[in-house]
């Protein structure tokens, strides 16, 4: 007999296949296990160790012992004559389909489970309401628009945690944030802001109804999964029109910084494609840059943006936590730079960080936040020195074709510029600078004028004089309690012709009144963490 058929004969085989099937659904079930209890990922790693070296074990006994009604024998002490390993290989075929059929079902599962995204109810949020402190006045809801919906837009819903830990919330939301910047950076795409699309999240309006609300032609929704030193990402790309799906895809990845970055890459593009909008070469280069390689960094970082966005103090000291945190695991890192300066000043500005020591943190970040600078210099008058600032940060604001990039990337900086162009420049070049920005505010960024995501735009509308549409602006951003700014912003020549409003008088005493609170919550988090 060949030695192929003796081990058929001793059921090795059979013995190997039934071990494989077993341990794979052993270990999804452990994974599942032990993500639900925050076990560490070695847990799971050693266990994997231990099935690879006792597969191994199990083929040496399944070759060397045999099972007989009088228990376990050496197969050298058997008589084959009396050998009963055809009845031990029929139990054995009976194990295996058992097993698979568990196998089919638990896949079967996974993937139905994953598909429910796109068509599983969600709870109603209360929608964000504008306030105009002084008259009684709501936000026009979006669906009252008339403009004409093109097929390039899109809605990208809140993802889904499917990680079964609440803990990871932050890096779902920090997923979901990350891309819709990308997509953001795609100029023939119109991307639904942050703000509008959060009051969505656990929703059960139609996905048809959503989209005629928000005004666009596409809807995405995903789930994250984070699972040890795994990921797994799912998107769907729905027509609102026939609410049918239009691409999906299920990302399976190991969790490191590069390929999270990837994923949303391959997102975007496949969005890009799907809605058949082109991706200029610069395009291309913004949404495949890998900000950090460091997953520990991104991770604080993620956590820092979650917290800074809820504009709270007692949040925003964490945020600031986090974000120093980002910056020593990776001090490349120039978004976690960034988000220390601005969570730094957030807290100075609210008045619960002591200026003696914001200024320091906030000086090594500084790097990163130039126009703070030029506002600054504004803001005490000189409006040369604030002109020379930006334009030695980006000397494009001096070359129109240069315009419709710097204008996507920094919305209000330009009306800035465009103020000190005129006042303290080329007027001409400011005024077509102005003209150009307000266009680009009013027709491709809609979003930003009725919610709080871009900084400032009532900056444009008092450079152009427009104080009607600054006032709302700026009660939009009161609504959604983005306080940040106010103090420096508020000093610049522009805000001279609304400074004795009644209307902007009061949203300031508002403002005041908003901080204080939160004063009052982070001495409350301080005396408690002394205790």
């Amino acid at each position: 007999m060949s030695f192929f058929e003796e081990l058929k004969r001793r059921n090795v085989f059979r013995v190997g296949i039934a071990y494989l099937v077993g341990a794979w659904l052993l270990i999804q079930l452990t994974d599942i296990l032990l993500d639900n209890i925050g076990a560490p990922a070695w847990v799971l790693q050693t266990m994997l160790v231990a099935l690879g070296v006792g597969f191994f074990i199990t083929l040496f006994f399944a070759w060397a012992f045999e099972m007989t009604p009088e228990g376990v024998k050496r197969e050298k002490d058997i008589d084959r004559s009396q050998s009963i390993t055809p009845q031990t290989g029929k139990k054995l075929n009976g194990t295996i389909l058992v097993l698979m059929a568990l196998v089919i079902s638990y896949l079967l599962f996974d993937k139905f489970s994953d598909a429910e995204i796109g068509s599983k109810p969600f709870s109603q949020a209360p929608a964000a309401q504008v306030i105009d402190v002084g008259n009684e006045k709501s936000d026009p809801a979006p669906n009252e628009s008339k403009a004409v919906i093109t097929r390039q837009s899109i809605a990208v819903l809140p993802f889904d945690n499917r990680s079964r830990n609440a803990d990871d919330e932050f890096f779902v939301e920090g997923i979901h944030d990350d891309l819709l910047t990308n997509l953001a950076r795609i100029g023939s795409l119109k991307v639904i802001s942050r703000t509008s699309v959060m009051r969505y999240k656990d929703t059960e309006i139609p996905i048809p109804d959503i989209a005629a609300e928000l005004g666009v032609a596409t809807i995405m929704e995903g789930a994250v999964q984070r699972s040890g030193s795994t990921v797994r990402i799912n998107v769907q790309l729905i027509d609102a029109k026939t609410d049918e799906h239009l691409w999906a895809e299920i990302y399976d990845r190991k969790l490191n910084a590069e390929n999270l970055f990837s994923i949303q890459s391959e997102i975007s593009e496949a969005i890009a494609a799907a809605l058949e909008a082109t991706l200029s070469p610069e395009e291309q280069q913004r949404i495949n840059t890998t900000p950090t390689q460091n997953m520990a960094a991104y991770d604080a970082y993620l956590r820092g943006r979650q917290l800074m966005a809820s504009r709270d103090s007692a949040k925003l000291k964490l945020a600031t936590e986090a974000f120093t945190e980002a910056v020593e695991l990776d001090p490349q890192f120039a978004l976690a730079w960034v988000n220390l300066a601005d969570s730094t000043l957030l807290l100075a500005d609210y008045g619960t960080l002591s200026n003696d020591i914001a200024l320091p943190i906030r000086k090594n970040a500084i790097g990163f936040a130039i126009p703070t600078m030029a506002y600054i210099e504004l803001g005490m008058g000189d409006a040369q020195r604030a002109l020379e600032i930006h334009l030695a940060h980006s000397p494009g604001w001096l070359e129109p074709d240069q315009w419709d990039q710097l204008i996507g990337w920094q919305t209000s900086n330009a009306c800035v510029v465009a103020w000190l162009l005129i006042n303290a420049g080329d007027a001409q070049l400011g005024n077509d600078l102005l003209a150009r920005t307000t266009t680009y505010l009013d027709e491709a960024l809609p979003a930003v004028i009725k919610h709080a995501d871009g900084f400032a735009p009532e900056l444009c509308y008092l450079t152009s004089g427009d104080t009607e549409k600054a006032l709302d602006s700026l009660a939009t951003q009161l609504a959604h309690n983005h306080l940040f700014g106010w103090d420096l912003g508020h000093q610049l020549p522009m805000y001279d012709l609304i400074r004795d409003e009644p209307r902007y008088l009061a949203m300031l005493a508002e403002r005041e009144r908003r901080i204080e609170v939160q004063r009052e919550a982070v001495a409350q988090m301080d005396g408690v963490a002394r205790l």
